[in-house]
């Protein structure tokens, strides 16, 4: 009998003991971990799972040198008008440079082409670090904030992704002790986590955090994939572009400036006719040949299609059904389940409690290279899409004296210098926008604002701080500031404030140059 309690004894202080030891895994620091989501532009690497991979992308210095011969005979073809030479050496030289990491015909990599082996492994970690997590710059704080990053093979389905982003998010849920993660994506890390979303719910999510997303698309991808290739009047819009993505300082003053006095030369309209006349001739076929095979089979690709160009660029791009019937079932698999509900989506995270941030730049032209009205955006995504759905005025425009907001919701959603009717977007509450913000642009201040966000004690709104309103702006500074109405009549005091700002700029840009050796 004694022996008989015995044994119970010491089972009941085992169990006792590996309860108290599991329950010391459990971090109780009251910070939930952060995974930083990236977007596009992943180094990839042919074998790289071997000792010595070798890098695809971005190419490497000696297959750009092997390259060279043949974009100097499509420059030399272009130079006297031989639109077919200019294509077949164009071709030629995009396949020597980006020709690895294609994809075939069933939205497949044609070789073993991927991220880093160090990358996919999801290497052990040894501590927890006492880190603060700024989108990649970290600096040591009292904060407890996980350091963990996903990266991602960009060319694949965001579905792909997310199955990976699966086991990261279990692998630091264990590494860290917490039930819960939050998410900071940036780009097209946005898909991705969209993606996640559809596939496993929300139930392990505390934050969700949206910088510069791509979730709904990019009109120039989804023209690109209609075809719309469209630049021979646009000398205009792109003087445009690039001075709204430079800005005003010395550096944009002077790039915009040589661009006008092209521009009134007429050097800038020729040269774009010249560029026109060899698309007409040669794009169909350029097309076809070269940019399908290199980016059309690529479902990540097709992720940034818009859902208003989706089955149009279908069509253009995929036309055989057949050949492409397992890329368009996973490109279709995207699309329909992940972009197209992506409000009921994040809808239903927030009515379980989930923290929602969405943060938009705008004021910088859409890239003007097809038949589109440049529109709002952070120099690639519009902002429109990365809103899901705000009313934008076209670039260089407003949306008038008399526009009125056109939901009545109770709160202002306009922006001070009307450009923005932020109310018609899906979560108009949650969802920021700064003037000038272009799109990998993290300054002091975009920081800061984000750091706060993540860290704020429940659902931020645009009320929430006066500091970070709905609508704000750079103000050249590394800070950001409440966006402020347009001044179309400077004062004779901004113009001289402007000058001695370029020469003070100038003499230190000569200073610097002539005193550094």
């Amino acid at each position: 009998m004694k022996k008989i309690i015995s044994i119970l004894l010491a089972a009941v202080m085992l169990f006792s003991m590996s309860s108290v030891a599991f329950a010391s895994d459990k971090c109780d620091c009251g910070i939930t971990p952060v995974i930083y989501v990236v977007g596009f532009g992943d180094p990839l690497y042919l074998n790289p799972e071997s000792e010595n991979p070798t890098a695809v992308f971005p190419p490497e210095s000696d297959v750009i040198v092997k390259s060279l011969p043949s974009l100097l005979k499509a420059v030399s073809g272009a130079a006297v008008n031989d639109s077919k030479a200019f294509a077949d050496n164009a071709m030629e030289a995009l396949d020597i440079i980006l020709g690895q990491m294609s994809f075939d015909e069933n939205g497949e990599s044609k070789y073993n082409v991927s991220i880093s082996s160090e990358y996919a492994a999801f290497p052990a970690l040894d501590t927890h670090k006492i880190t603060h997590y700024r989108l990649g710059r970290l600096t040591q704080t009292d904060v407890p904030y996980g350091e963990f990053t996903f990266h991602q093979d960009w060319r694949v389905s965001p579905l792909d992704n997310a199955k990976r982003l699966k086991e990261y998010t279990d692998y630091v849920k264990e590494f860290t002790g917490h039930d819960k993660v939050s998410f900071v994506a940036h780009s097209q890390g946005n898909t991705i986590v969209a993606a996640y979303l559809a596939l496993y719910g929300h139930d392990d999510i505390d934050t969700l955090m949206f910088l510069s997303p791509a979730y709904q698309g990019i009109s120039l991808i989804g023209a690109l994939l209609e075809k719309q290739a469209s630049v021979g009047d646009k000398s205009g819009e792109l003087t445009d572009f690039v001075e709204s993505l430079l800005g005003d300082d010395i550096t944009g003053k002077l790039v915009t400036g040589i661009m006008n006095v092209l521009k009134k030369a007429g050097v800038m309209d020729s040269l774009l006719i010249a560029v026109q006349k060899l698309l007409d001739e040669q794009f169909d076929r350029i097309f076809a040949e070269s940019l399908t095979k290199l980016f059309g089979t690529m479902p990540g690709v097709w992720a940034f299609v818009p859902d208003e160009f989706y089955e149009s660029a279908k069509a253009a791009t995929l036309s055989d059904t057949e050949k492409y019937a397992k890329l368009i079932e996973k490109i279709d698999s995207y699309h329909y389940n992940v972009q197209n509900r992506l409000t009921d989506i994040l809808n239903s995270a927030l009515d379980d409690g989930v923290k929602l941030v969405i943060a938009c730049g705008y004021n910088i032209s859409t890239i003007p290279v097809n038949e589109l009205e440049p529109g709002q955006s952070d120099m690639l995504i519009d902002t429109k899409y990365m809103s899901v759905g705000a009313v934008c005025a076209p670039f260089g425009k407003t949306l008038g004296d008399g526009y009125k907001q056109a939901v009545d919701c109770g709160h202002d959603h306009l922006s001070a210098d009307g450009i923005i009717d932020a109310s018609t977007a899906a979560f108009p509450e949650y969802t920021w926008f700064v003037k000038g913000l272009s799109h990998s642009d993290f300054t002091l201040g975009y920081l800061e604002f984000t750091d706060w966000a993540l860290l704020y004690d429940g659902q931020p709104t645009v009320h929430t701080n006066e500091k970070f309103p709905q609508f704000m702006e750079n103000n050249g500074n590394e800070e950001i500031i409440p966006a402020q109405p347009d001044n179309d009549s400077p004062s004779i005091f901004d113009f001289f404030k402007t000058f001695i700002n370029a020469v003070k700029n100038l003499i230190l840009v000569i200073f610097k140059h002539v005193f550094s050796f």
